[in-house]
């Protein structure tokens, strides 16, 4: 799963041409600077890699060309 940071750091996932806000599913992390959250992600993948791979899935996202 491609992750990546939108909108002025908004955590997400690429989803074909879509970006899909994972925000809520990460907020349990205490984290100051966007590369910190990207490192607890990967640190706890085996914990959130379900839960993440199932909201991406569920949910519609904005289009990447929209993105900023």
């Amino acid at each position: 799963m491609p992750l990546t940071f939108f909108n002025d750091w908004t955590f997400g996932a690429i989803k074909g041409d879509q970006v899909v806000d994972l925000t809520e599913p990460t907020s349990h992390f205490t984290v100051i600077k966007p590369q910190d959250q990207l490192e607890a992600v990967i640190t706890h993948c085996d914990q959130v890699r379900g839960d993440l791979e199932s909201r991406t899935a569920l949910q519609d996202g904005v289009a990447l060309a929209r993105g900023e």
